[in-house]
């Protein structure tokens, strides 16, 4: 071999070299930016022979242009990864924040959801060991608005009027809502209890009979239970009082 081969092989040799790291410098960049390899692979494969062919450029001078183009790869490559981050972060956030404002029980409050209703906080088999008489089933009430924390309803024994045993609640009305349902009671009487911060019996005319009603205020939460004694003549007033408030803010606040 002449020493025109040798040298025009060395210099080959170098250029390969020299190429191969440059190519893997370029993959090196693609795995950081998040790149496919296989896509990096086929863009420099056909970028290259569009360079030989269009511009007739000899080796050299395509090194030297993917040289350029490869530092623009990095610029383009996380521009599109921040664009991709962002909407990830933000939905985490948002995650985040939901489930804080779904666990109102780290607050100390009602561990149902926003919406609930009183099906939901009490059943009939629960009303049934209370009255003690079996039987008792759902009945909707047309004042229920679950949906703006108003919530009502009612267990009734079906054929027998007057049978229901109605709770309702304003979870917002507080104070005020506790205040105005006592200015409709006759004969109160105050009911302390562990579960609440004010509780108030006392009987009202409804309908032709005489409805007892248990009137709870605990925190902003106003609650209401309503029967009629004469239905269950075998039951005192004040204790069934006392057992269905407590059987509701027991299951509302898991106390």
């Amino acid at each position: 071999m002449t020493s025109e081969r040798i040298g025009a092989a060395s210099g080959d040799g170098r250029n390969c070299t020299k190429r191969g790291r440059i190519e893997s410098r370029g993959f090196a960049v693609a795995a950081r930016c998040g790149l496919d390899t296989r896509y990096v692979l086929f863009y420099l494969f056909a970028l290259r022979q569009f360079i030989h062919r269009v511009f007739s450029l000899n080796g050299r001078k395509i090194m030297k242009l993917f040289i350029a183009l490869l530092a623009i790869i990095p610029v383009l490559a996380f521009g599109v990864s921040g664009e991709e981050a962002a909407p990830a972060t933000e939905t985490a956030d948002s995650s985040a924040a939901a489930q804080e404002k779904e666990s109102p029980q780290a607050e100390g409050g009602i561990l149902l959801p926003d919406g609930w209703g009183i099906s939901d906080a009490v059943s009939a088999e629960e009303v049934e060991a209370i009255m003690k008489t079996p039987g008792f089933r759902s009945f909707p009430e047309a004042s229920s608005s679950a949906s703006s924390g108003r919530p009502a309803g009612s267990y009734n024994l079906p054929g027998t009027p007057y049978s229901q045993v109605k709770f309702s609640a304003n979870v917002t009305g507080g104070r005020q809502a506790y205040d105005t349902a006592a200015g409709y009671l006759a004969d109160t009487k105050e009911i302390d209890g562990p579960n609440w911060d004010s509780a108030l019996m006392g009987e009202v005319k409804a309908g032709g009979k005489t409805q007892m009603r248990m009137l709870v205020l605990k925190g902003d939460q106003f609650f209401m239970i309503s029967w009629v004694p004469e239905l269950y003549p075998e039951l005192d007033p004040e204790e069934t009082n006392v057992e269905l408030a407590d059987l509701l803010i027991t299951n509302l606040y898991g106390e």
